[in-house]
């Protein structure tokens, strides 16, 4: 089915039209220095961020995959809550598989892939602050329809250098759920289009449920 790559690079596209869309001087973070008699103002993206959540049972069993061939787009509901919002947000996550580097692999029709392969919830979007949490619910991974919080802890990148264009990564430097911490996986995947090459940093989150 076609919910792995395609659903992921739509996803990213459309995260950068919306960046470039607002890249006006308004809507940058500003930051003016003063040279002499002259002051300088930078200009600096807004922030953009992709995070993956992949789950397995104690037996090592995936809990994402059989997602993958599940025909209705209602498999889970996610809501994003960032320490510097007032409000909870539903957002959209697609579902893809990777192998043991952290490279996305092309799925099957019918949601298989070919060797060996973690599938992930995937999400990327525009946004910054210290902690975010990311409420997952689905039956399928979590055995009921209760909402489950991950608690994800966010550090801003330094800015001492200029941008002409693009996004600024945060960094996530640690996940947590149900007591259990984990250290995210940074990856950096590159996306080539017919409009534009860049690098997204990717952080990768896995978890084991007891059960």
């Amino acid at each position: 089915m076609k919910d792995t790559r395609y659903i992921l690079l739509l996803a990213l596209s459309a995260m950068l039209a919306v960046l470039l869309a607002g890249c006006s001087v308004g809507s940058l973070d500003t930051e003016e220095e003063t040279s002499g008699e002259q002051t300088v103002e930078t200009y600096y993206p807004p922030y953009g961020y992709t995070v993956a959540f992949s789950f397995r049972d104690i037996s090592g069993n995936d809990l994402v995959a059989p997602l993958a061939s599940m025909e209705s787009d209602k498999r889970f509901n996610i809501h994003i809550k960032w320490s510097a919002e007032d409000s909870e947000y539903e957002s959209d996550f697609g579902i893809v598989p990777m192998d043991e580097r952290y490279n996305i692999v092309e799925a099957k029709e019918d949601g298989t892939c070919e060797g060996n392969v973690t599938w992930y919830l995937i999400h990327s979007g525009v946004g910054y602050g210290e902690t975010a949490t990311f409420s997952i619910q689905c039956n399928t991974i979590f055995g009921d329809y209760a909402f489950h919080d991950i608690t994800t802890w966010w550090k801003e990148k330094k800015r001492r250098y200029r941008f002409v264009s693009g996004i600024q990564h945060p960094i996530c430097t640690k996940a947590a759920y149900a007591g259990q911490e984990v250290t995210p996986v940074e990856s950096v995947l590159h996306i080539e289009t017919a409009e534009f090459s860049r690098n997204e940093v990717h952080y990768l989150i896995d978890f084991i449920l007891d059960k």
